[in-house]
This record gives C-alpha cells, sequence and structure tokens, in this order.
C-alpha cells in the first residue's frame, strides 16, 4: 500500500478567500513567528470608470463623517449656550425671589404692626378718644398695606415657579440635545463600520494563526492570487513526530491492528541500496475517511482506489525518522512518498500451497453459518 510521510501536528497552509495581488510580504522562509504576525497584505480594491471601488467609497464615508463631526460640534455648542442662557434667568429670578422674601418678610412684620395699631384705634374710638373718621383713616391704611403685602407675595410666588420651570426647561433641554447627539453618534459609529468594511474591500491583512517557522512561501510581492490560492506553509512550533498515511479499504481492515509491525519502502531511497525499514501501526481510525479528509494529502493524486469501498486512515510510526548516506543523516521530510508491506494473514508453507484446494472444499460445503 502506498503511504506518505507526514507529521502531527500538520503543516498549516495558508490560503487566501480573495482575488487581489500581494502588496507586501512581512516573512522569509526559515524565519521563526509567533501567533498572530503579519505574513502578507493583499490590494484586493476593484476598479471601475469612475476609479478604484474603495477608495470611492473611502472618500465618500470620510466626508459623511466629517459632515456629522461639525454637526455633533454645533449640537454640543448649541446646548452649552442654551443651557447657559437658562441658568443666567434661573440665577436672576434666584436673586428676585431672595429679594422679594426679605421683602415679604419685613412687610408682613409692618402689617402686623399696623394691625395692631388698628386694634388700639378702635379701642381708642370706642374710649372717645378719637372720632369716626380718625378710625376710618387708619383702617384704609391698613387694608392697602395687606393689598401691598399680597402683591409681594404673589411675585414672591411667581418667582419660585419661574425657578422650578427654569429648573426644568434645563433638564428637557439637556435630554434634547443629549437625545440629538447620541442619534449622530450612532449614525457616525455606522458610517466608522462601513468605514472599516471599505477598507476590508480594498487590503487585507494575512496572519499567521500558530506560533511556527517559515517553511515555504508560494507567492511574491506584486503577484496576482486568487481565491482558494496557497501562500505559505508554517510547521508549528511544537514537538512534532513524524509518521506515515495510508488508507486501507474495508476488505482488509479485520486482518490488521494496532501495533503490527510493517515493511516500508521510501521511493527517495531506493530498496536496492537502503533496503526496507521498520514501523508499527500507531491507530487506525475507527470510522472511514472523508473524501475531503483524504484529498488533503497529496498521495491520492498517484494511486488509484477500489470504487465501492471505503478506506480507514491508518498511522504508522517508522522506527527511524533519518536515513545514514555517506555518514551523514538525511531527515524524512513532509509528502515523501512511501510503499508500505501489510502482514494480513500468518499461514503455513503447506497451507498455502493447498489454498486452492481449500477454497473449493469450502465453496462445495457453503456458509458454515448455513448449517
Amino acid at each position: 500500500m502506498y503511504a506518505e510521510v507526514t507529521t502531527w501536528p500538520r503543516p498549516i497552509v495558508i490560503s487566501t478567500s480573495q482575488q487581489g495581488y500581494v502588496v507586501r510580504s512581512y516573512v522569509k522562509e526559515g524565519q521563526k513567528i509567533r501567533k498572530w504576525d503579519r505574513l502578507y497584505e493583499l490590494d484586493t480594491s476593484k476598479t471601475t470608470r469612475s476609479g478604484v471601488v474603495s477608495d470611492n467609497e473611502f472618500n465618500e464615508i470620510t466626508s459623511q463623517l466629517h459632515g456629522i463631526d461639525e454637526i455633533i460640534r454645533n449640537l454640543e455648542k448649541g446646548r452649552d449656550e442654551t443651557l447657559q442662557s437658562i441658568k443666567d434667568q434661573r440665577d436672576k429670578y434666584k436673586e428676585a425671589y431672595d429679594i422679594s422674601s426679605s421683602i415679604v418678610r419685613t412687610a408682613e412684620q409692618g402689617l402686623q404692626k399696623m394691625e395692631n395699631n388698628m386694634r388700639n384705634y378702635e379701642q381708642y374710638r370706642k374710649s372717645g378718644l378719637i372720632n369716626n373718621d380718625q378710625l376710618t383713616n387708619q383702617m384704609s391704611l391698613y387694608y392697602q398695606q395687606e393689598n401691598s403685602v399680597l402683591s409681594i407675595k404673589n411675585q414672591n410666588i411667581q418667582n419660585a415657579l419661574q425657578i422650578k420651570n427654569l429648573e426644568r426647561e434645563v433638564q428637557i433641554q439637556t435630554s434634547e440635545y443629549d437625545s440629538r447627539i447620541y442619534q449622530m453618534k450612532l449614525q457616525r459609529n455606522e458610517l466608522k463600520k462601513e468605514l472599516i468594511k471599505s477598507g476590508l474591500n480594498s487590503s487585507i491583512i494575512i496572519r499567521s494563526p500558530s506560533d511556527g517557522i517559515i517553511d515555504t512561501l508560494n507567492v511574491s510581492q506584486g503577484q496576482i492570487v486568487n481565491a482558494g490560492d496557497t501562500l505559505s506553509q508554517i510547521i508549528p512550533e511544537e514537538d512534532r513526530k513524524l509518521y506515515l498515511i495510508l488508507w486501507i479499504p474495508d476488505m482488509a481492515i479485520p486482518y490488521i491492528k494496532k501495533g503490527d509491525r510493517v515493511k516500508i519502502r521510501y521511493d527517495a531511497f531506493a530498496y536496492e541500496k537502503f533496503g526496507q525499514f521498520n514501523g508499527i501501526i500507531q491507530s487506525i481510525s475507527k470510522s472511514p475517511s472523508s473524501q475531503q479528509e483524504m484529498l488533503s494529502y497529496h498521495l491520492l493524486d498517484n494511486i488509484k482506489l477500489f470504487s465501492g469501498h471505503a478506506y480507514y486512515r491508518v498511522m504508522v510510526t517508522p522506527e527511524n525518522d533519518r536515513i545514514f548516506y555517506n555518514k551523514e543523516e538525511i531527515h524524512l521530510e513532509n509528502g515523501m512518498r512511501a510503499e508500505i508491506t501489510l502482514f494480513l494473514e500468518n499461514r503455513k508453507i503447506y497451507q498455502w500451497m493447498i489454498s486452492p484446494l481449500y477454497d473449493v472444499v469450502k465453496s462445495a460445503q457453503g456458509n458454515i453459518h448455513e448449517k
């Protein structure tokens, strides 16, 4: 069975979901990178007769943002001026209220004295000390003073009511202006989101999803790429284990198990010169592999599968992950192809010799479960 050398975790393939061209490459092959480091910048903008779509959109949104900022500034200025004007009026009414309150207190004291004098005049009239005209004149003065006090009190009450009205007006105007400013800020935030989308439509930054080492860079600055193109591969910075992966058809799965020993021949190391290498089955998938999983390896490009059969993923661990040649170590690398020999069934030699006769007898006897 044919197998492919791979590592776990596997190399991370970086691809693009949009069409564009490479504006800048931030890394080099062999460079160590951290998660979220920038790898590429891609320009994905489109051009029409009226210019670059993303640039036109950006300029339009920017102009709207400037207009909204100006409206917000004017609203804030209008709010401050309006509130200050109302507060100035309120302060004047407070001052008038304090003065009128003081006048009311003084007038009430004077009115009380005049009332006492009027009562005395009534006693004087009964005693014959004054005539009716004098008493009537004193009573007239008292009632005039009482009307004046009532007028001052009414004015004082009006001042108090006006102060409350102005304080309520401050709250109303503050609420109205703040609401309008808030609505404009919401519009500004929406436009900023549109501006971000406009930037996304003009260029995107490709970042690394993991710590690791740049293995390959497939594109360079100025190169045009299409959606789905591979940009680079990253080898994760983790303890990697080397495996050989192969797919076994369902008709062979019952005859192998985890821990079985296998023989390996690498295409890169001729069997006639390097011989065979040992390996052990590390794992066997419990369910058939999906076509998507199988197509993610290069192995299927060069082999023909049995139609109508399910395939299970088998991972084999080689006893050695390096080959010694001319006193040098040659490491196995991702993507190397190999041929693995599986030992499905053990029989003695004479059993293999009479296997055709055995098959004829079993066929004549029928299925053992039918007896």
